[in-house]
């Protein structure tokens, strides 16, 4: 959050992806990133709520997780994968 605040980028931030999803569609933003592993919804549910709306779908999303190996839906459901 930090280094994109320094760079002048506006930061949102969420506690889970429930409250990510209300976030997003209050305050349309210019991409995502979120965790693989949050409570209430994770975040492959996160990408598939994202991707399978009208108003969010173009919203890249970049998904990060300290779990080993990438996820499966890459180019669908997630633009980017970061290993942390």
């Amino acid at each position: 959050r930090m280094l994109f605040e320094m760079e002048g980028h506006v930061v949102h931030t969420a506690i889970d992806g429930l409250d990510a999803v209300q976030l997003i569609r209050a305050n349309p933003v210019d991409i995502v990133f979120t965790d693989l592993l949050m409570p209430r919804m994770d975040g492959l549910a996160l990408c598939r709520e994202l991707k399978g709306d009208t108003l969010t779908r173009g919203i890249p999303i970049v998904l990060t997780s300290g779990a080993v190996g990438e996820p499966p839906g890459a180019g669908t459901l997630f633009d980017a994968f970061l290993q942390k």
